[in-house]
């Protein structure tokens, strides 16, 4: 099923959420994430949403599949959509639903800081509770969808959202267009979330190109 659709995910600290409600006003797409989802089922079930997300979710761990199937559901019958979700790129493809599919990376230091910075936390609390959360979600989705979260086969494209120390104006990437896959390095003066948006925006129409290219 030929779509229009950019699935953004990574693990915390990525910048995922930012960068794809960027990506999703210049391409004047629909942003659809698993809060907005989660918000409605609360709203569906009576229940105020500090006690849906305080509580609810963590008694019926469960509801993570009820979320995942909205999400699927709704790209189904929608077009021209951005979806920042750690799932729905696996969902979308053994749905058999087109989708360029993108991971955003970093290193474990540099995501701990990002996020010690944006909660206002120390680091060792951070570590910690990354490790923790991360170790959760390979169990939960492990579970829920026979998947391991941690193959990064079915992404389109894998972009490095920092600059490593071996390069002052490069981040690595991956690409993995229709089977040719091909690791690689752009040039950028800049890893802020408005250039990171521009570099996945140009790799995904030249995406669709090659897309429209093979029919």
């Amino acid at each position: 099923m030929n779509k229009n659709i950019i699935t953004i995910t990574g693990e915390p600290g990525c910048g995922k959420s930012t960068v794809a409600e960027i990506i999703a006003n210049k391409l004047n797409y629909k942003l659809i994430s698993s809060g907005d989802i989660a918000r409605s089922i609360a709203k569906e079930k009576n229940i105020p949403e500090n006690i849906f997300f305080s509580e609810y979710i963590k008694k019926y761990p469960e509801i993570d599949y009820e979320i995942d199937n909205k999400v699927i559901k709704y790209c189904k019958d929608n077009d021209n959509i951005v979806v920042p979700t750690r799932m729905a790129g696996i969902l979308l493809e053994k749905e058999g639903i087109d989708s360029f599919n993108v991971y955003l990376e970093a290193d474990f230091s540099v995501r701990v800081e990002r996020i010690s910075v944006r909660e206002n936390k120390n680091t060792k609390q951070v570590k910690k509770e990354t490790k923790k959360r991360r170790k959760s979600e390979i169990k939960r989705y492990r579970k829920l969808y026979k998947v391991d979260i941690n193959n990064l086969s079915i992404y389109n494209f894998v972009i490095y959202t920092h600059f490593q120390k071996k390069f002052k104006d490069k981040i690595s990437i991956f690409r993995n267009y229709f089977g040719k896959k091909e690791k690689n390095y752009i040039k950028t003066n800049s890893t802020m979330p408005d250039s990171l948006s521009d570099i996945i925006i140009k790799e995904y129409k030249e995406y669709v190109r090659r897309k429209n290219s093979r029919n």
